[in-house]
């Protein structure tokens, strides 16, 4: 029987910041079951993929492990007779299509046991939103996601590769002009954008996505695929790096052009300011500072070890003692201490690590 399986809300880079640092550094529960995190483990960097985000409406076909087939659309199932802008009524008429995905899928890709198959994209172009290029297309579904889902409705996402292999052969290609009719498309025939992010330092990745953005919205990727230049929505990202690749690691963004969007925009940032920063923090937690910490902390000079349960600790001491000595230096430069705790708190992490060569 069909059952609502929804695509993941797709959260702003923000919160992707948040959920990375919290997944690094959780260490588990206390007795109690409380949740403990290590505050200075370091941060990864992690690879992402962005697509263009189109505007239209989220839809998708299902089909469960007895082949039967269903459409929904963000909210609820629908049918040719309680559609939504018409994509039931299409998916009926493409059925075949979404059959012969499923059929490779479970061909090629199935290791696990799964009940239900869920064939993501957005249904767009037409009439169904105003004032961006692909606007008076031919509708189209464009698919941007493939889930495998388990008896308990997990979901296992495909990945790139994936997708593009299952999809080859079963969805046509934008040939540079208007369609004449309404077809199933990927959205990895279009625009893709690859690029990484220190999680370190996520802040200096924001002004190159916001020119991403800027030149979606200048010139949708999609819209130029098929002859029309006009207007974009954004970039949809997501992490492609091992163990941080599920939707909580996926984030949704636009430029300055498309206000009527609910997509948040993405502060720009000034990257002569943070270097500053930096370079402050760098003069303030120099090494003889960092060296004096350690022997202090770790007690060195007796035959102290080195303890890295003890990191928190030892950064807070560098943190201290840069305030207490170099108050009137920090005073001078401008900048405040929220803006200079995380570079120096990373170069006492850092030290730290090197002096336990992990």
């Amino acid at each position: 029987m069909s059952k609502m399986i929804k695509w993941p809300s797709i959260e702003q880079f923000r919160n992707v910041v948040k959920t990375v640092q919290m997944k690094t550094r959780y260490r588990g529960k206390d007795e109690t079951g409380e949740p403990i995190f290590d505050a200075f483990a370091k941060l990864p960097t992690l690879k992402f993929e962005g697509t263009v985000k189109l505007h239209g409406t989220n839809a998708a076909a299902g089909i469960n492990n007895i082949g039967e087939m269903w459409f929904q659309s963000r909210e609820n199932i629908i049918t040719p007779e309680h559609d939504n802008a018409g994509f039931a009524m299409f998916g009926t008429a493409n059925k075949r299509v979404f059959l012969d995905i499923a059929k490779e899928i479970d061909t090629n890709f199935i290791t696990t046991a799964y009940n239900d198959i869920l064939i993501f994209g957005e249904w767009c172009c037409g009439n169904i939103q105003k004032g961006v290029a692909i606007t008076g297309l031919p509708k189209m579904f464009v698919i941007f996601g493939i889930a495998l889902v388990n008896a308990d409705e997990e979901k296992t996402y495909l990945t790139r590769a994936q997708v593009e292999e299952v999809l080859v052969n079963n969805v046509k290609k934008p040939e540079g002009k208007i369609p004449d009719d309404s077809y199933i498309y990927s959205i990895y025939d279009f625009s893709t954008y690859i690029f990484e992010v220190d999680f370190e330092n996520p802040h200096l990745v924001q002004n190159a996505l916001n020119d991403i953005c800027l030149k979606v919205e200048q010139e949708c990727p999609v819209g130029k695929a098929f002859g029309i230049t006009g207007i974009g929505e954004g970039i949809v990202i997501r992490c492609v790096s091992d163990g941080y690749n599920d939707s909580g690691f996926w984030a949704k963004i636009k430029g300055s052009l498309h206000s009527a969007s609910k997509v948040k925009t993405l502060a720009t940032v000034d990257v002569e300011r943070i270097n500053d920063i930096q370079a402050l923090a760098a003069t303030l937690a120099h090494n003889g500072r960092l060296e004096q910490g350690l022997q202090l902390v770790f007690d060195t000079l007796n035959g102290g070890e080195v303890d890295i349960k003890r990191t928190g600790e030892f950064v807070q001491w560098i943190m201290k003692d840069c305030f207490k000595e170099e108050i009137d230096t920090i005073a001078a430069s401008g900048y405040n201490g929220k803006e200079l705790n995380g570079p120096i708190s990373k170069i006492a992490r850092d030290f730290l690590m090197k002096n336990l060569e992990i």
